[in-house]
């Protein structure tokens, strides 16, 4: 199973939403576990990711963002490391 996050995927476009609202993803996996399992029994599971998909991975084991470095990477504090695939993501969602 893979899912498509709303906002930055192939089929839906690029939103900032999307990739700024990192904690958003990890709420996608658990809703789509849920939603198989009330199908079906379900066994093992695992997550795996890279960039965000490998923060969610983290998240889902339970790491978390650090609200002092997001608030500095919001208001310019610390910067953002560029995103290949949303030049600009920032100034667009803020």
């Amino acid at each position: 199973m893979a899912l498509d996050h709303h906002g930055n995927n192939f089929v839906d476009g690029y939103e900032p939403e999307g990739f700024l609202h990192v904690w958003e993803r990890p709420r996608d996996v658990s809703f789509a576990l849920d939603a198989l399992a009330r199908e079906q029994p379900l066994g093992p599971v695992g997550v795996a990711g890279f960039s965000i998909g490998g923060y969610t991975a983290a998240a889902l084991a339970g790491a978390r963002v650090d609200p002092g470095i997001l608030w500095a990477v919001l208001t310019g504090e610390a910067p953002l490391p560029e995103i290949p695939e949303y030049p600009g993501v920032l100034e667009a969602g803020w």
